[in-house]
C-alpha cells in the first residue's frame, strides 16, 4: 500500500509522517502567505510615478559565496528631486539588486552607466522609497511558489487521514 513508499523514512509509526507533512503544509503556508505580500507590495511599484535623476555609482560587485558559482550584482546609488526637495537611493529593484552571472550584471551596468541620467520611480507617499527598475522581481515570486509547493506536499498525508484507510499492522 502507499505507506510502503514512505516506511523507511518513518519505520516506528506512519503518525510520524502525518506529523511532518502538518508541519511542512504549515511551514509551507507561512512562507506562501509571506511570498504573496511581497510579491503584492513589490508589482504595486509598477505605477510609482518617476522622477529624472542623475546616477552616481553603477559598479558590478562579485558578491560570490563558498557555495554554487560565481555570483555578481550591480551596485547603483543615485540622486533625485520631488517637490524641489532632493532625495537619493541604491536600490537597482524593489527587493535590492539581484544575484545574476557576470554577463547579466554586465549588461545590466551598460543599461546604467554611472553620470548619465536616470528614471528614478519612488513611492509618492515616502520618496525615500524608490528604485531604478520598478515591478515584481524572481525573488518575490519565488516564496510565493515555494511556500505553495511545501503546502501540497505537506497537505498530501495529513489529506490521506481521510481517504485512504489506515494501515494493517
Amino acid at each position: 500500500m502507499w505507506w510502503g513508499i514512505f516506511s523507511p523514512l518513518f519505520p516506528e509509526s506512519p503518525a510520524r509522517l502525518y506529523i511532518v507533512g502538518a508541519f511542512v503544509a504549515l511551514v509551507g503556508a507561512g512562507l506562501a502567505i509571506f511570498g504573496g505580500t511581497e510579491a503584492h507590495r513589490v508589482s504595486k511599484t509598477k505605477a510609482w510615478p518617476a522622477a529624472d535623476g542623475t546616477l552616481d555609482i553603477s559598479q558590478v560587485q562579485d558578491v560570490s559565496t563558498s557555495r554554487g558559482g560565481p555570483r555578481f550584482k550591480l551596485r547603483v546609488a543615485y540622486h533625485f528631486e520631488v517637490a524641489g526637495k532632493p532625495f537619493h537611493g541604491d536600490r537597482l529593484t524593489p527587493l535590492g539588486a539581484p544575484q545574476e552571472s557576470e554577463a547579466e550584471a554586465i549588461s545590466r551596468a551598460l543599461a546604467h552607466p554611472p553620470g548619465q541620467p536616470c528614471r528614478v520611480f519612488y513611492n509618492p507617499a515616502d520618496p525615500k522609497e524608490n528604485c531604478l527598475e520598478p515591478g515584481a522581481t524572481g525573488k518575490a515570486w519565488m516564496w510565493l511558489w515555494m511556500g505553495v509547493v511545501m503546502f501540497v506536499l505537506g497537505s498530501l498525508p495529513v489529506a490521506s487521514l481521510f481517504f485512504v484507510p489506515a494501515p494493517k499492522d
